[in-house]
C-alpha cells in the first residue's frame, strides 16, 4: 500500500485485519528473501510455535555490513548482533493482531517488536540468514536502521 495519507503503522494494522491463516510475516517490498525462505519457515510453523525467528543481513552497495539474529533469548552462537523478533519473523496471527502497530509516523516497527515480545513464549530458530536488506546508494537509510536496531529492546535473559 503506497498511500501517503496514512502511517506505516496504520497500513500494517489494516493488512493484519485482512489476513487469514495461522501465521503472518511482513516482507517489505524493497527487501529480499532467499530461495529456501518458505521451506525454512515451514519447519517452524509445523512445530506450532508462537514465532519463527530468523536471521537477516544488511548490505550496502552489495557489501555485507551486518547480520542480525532475531529471537527471544537468541540461542545463536555466531558472533552477530542480536535483537527481538520483528515483523519479518512469522508469528501466530492472533498474537500479531493482539500486539498491533502503533500510529506514530515513525518507529512503528520498533514499537511492535516491543509489544509482541510480551506474547511470544515459544520459538523456532532458523540458523541461516533468509531475509536480506540491500541499500544501494542509501547509506543514510542504512545508518538509520542500524541506530534503530541498537535502540531495539534487548531480550530478557
Amino acid at each position: 500500500d503506497d498511500r501517503d495519507d496514512i502511517s506505516i503503522g496504520q497500513k500494517r494494522n489494516e493488512m493484519l485485519q485482512r489476513c487469514s491463516g495461522d501465521y503472518v510475516a511482513m516482507i517489505d517490498d524493497d527487501d529480499q528473501i532467499t530461495d529456501d525462505y518458505f521451506e525454512q519457515i515451514k519447519k517452524g510453523i509445523d512445530l506450532v510455535v508462537d514465532a519463527v525467528c530468523i536471521k537477516r543481513e544488511f548490505y550496502v552497495d552489495g557489501q555485507k555490513k551486518l547480520t542480525i539474529a532475531h529471537g527471544l533469548k537468541n540461542p545463536y552462537s555466531e558472533n552477530c548482533k542480536k535483537a527481538l523478533a520483528g515483523h519479518f519473523c512469522p508469528v501466530k496471527l492472533e498474537l500479531a493482531k493482539k500486539a498491533g502497530y502503533g500510529d506514530f509516523g515513525r518507529n512503528e516497527d520498533s514499537n511492535h517488536i516491543e509489544r509482541i515480545s510480551e506474547y511470544i513464549k515459544t520459538a523456532y530458530y532458523i540458523k541461516d540468514s533468509i531475509y536480506i536488506q540491500n541499500f544501494e546508494n542509501k547509506l543514510k537509510e542504512y545508518d538509520r536502521h542500524k541506530i534503530a536496531d541498537e535502540l531495539t529492546p534487548k531480550p530478557k535473559v
